[in-house]
């Protein structure tokens, strides 16, 4: 069997264009055949972060200030110069030393595995010399570095969580923000409420998706055949 990436772009009606890497069988006659998979990844990574293989609240009074902080930021962004770099290991680097303080920490090894696809061909001039060096900067939406200009609240988060009726595989690295962040298991309750969402906890962080993708593979896999079966014996 044999799966080939298709880059895929989709434009909405708002004009926002999304990019996206389509995986399909090239061997079979029909490959449209069998289950189709929608794998979403997190900030700053890309759909490359799946080769190898919780919701955010905040009070409504602190929305006033969320909402400044927001226009605050993006008044920058036009004076904001790209970062540039000679090359593509570089940038892997950069964005392997930028991580170490952060909630998500990734090794450069990871890094490596979806930073290319993140990156766009430019050149930068130097002023001294008057000379131009070929280069890359990253080709992601600058928006996605500033803070949302709006937070969902408990209630609001509850109230689409609950709402979750198809069959749902929540792979949780312990080690990962989101598994920190909700020690008191209160937006997980949300989710094993419902009969549809099975939940599995693994060793690992917030790329355990590529740091250990044979574990997340073997449980993704598992859990499709368990999907397969419980819908055959409905039949």
């Amino acid at each position: 069997m044999s799966f080939t990436p298709e880059e895929r772009t989709f434009t909405l009606l708002n004009g926002l264009v999304i990019a996206a890497r389509h995986w399909k069988n090239t061997t079979t006659r029909h490959p449209r055949d069998g289950r189709r998979i929608l794998a979403m990844h997190g900030l700053l990574d890309n759909a490359a972060s799946f080769d190898l293989v919780g919701p955010y609240t905040l009070p409504i009074e602190e929305q006033p200030q969320r909402l400044l902080k927001f226009l605050a930021a993006k008044k920058t962004l036009s004076t904001k110069r790209d970062a540039f770099f000679p090359t593509i290991q570089a940038a892997v680097r950069a964005r392997t030393l930028g991580s170490k303080d952060s909630v998500w920490p990734i090794r450069e090894d990871v890094a490596a595995v979806f930073i290319p696809r993140s990156l766009k061909p430019t050149e930068q001039k130097d002023e001294h010399t008057q000379t131009t060096q070929q280069g890359y900067s990253w080709c992601w939406d600058r928006m996605i570095m500033i803070s949302d200009v709006m937070a969902n609240s408990d209630l609001y988060t509850k109230a689409f969580v609950s709402r979750v009726t198809c069959p749902v595989l929540f792979i949780l690295a312990i080690d990962g923000y989101a598994w920190k962040r909700e020690k008191d298991g209160k937006v997980m309750s949300w989710f094993t409420a419902s009969s549809s969402v099975t939940v599995r906890d693994v060793e690992g962080g917030h790329h355990v998706h590529i740091e250990d993708a044979p574990t997340t593979a073997r449980l993704i896999t598992e859990w499709l055949l368990e999907q397969e079966s419980s819908m055959k014996a409905r039949l």
